[in-house]
């Protein structure tokens, strides 16, 4: 799959994810919000956008931390 195709899916799923995380279950919403900034990071490495990678990874030890605490 090209890397165009895992930015949609990984859009896909972290808007799917903030919906869940806000509205039904904290712990399933940041589960799918982690998996779709993973799709996401090949397409920034592609591209070289270093600033969008540093919010992936910021956001990402937000959502992680959510999972621990609940």
């Amino acid at each position: 799959m090209s890397e165009e195709r895992w930015r949609w899916l990984g859009n896909g799923l972290s808007l799917s994810g903030y919906f869940i995380l806000v509205h039904i279950d904290p712990s399933i919403g940041a589960v799918l919000k982690l998996a779709g900034s993973a799709c996401v990071i090949p397409f920034c490495i592609k591209l070289k956008m270093w600033d969008s990678l540093g919010l992936i990874g910021f956001f990402s030890a937000i959502e992680i931390s959510c999972l621990f605490i609940n």
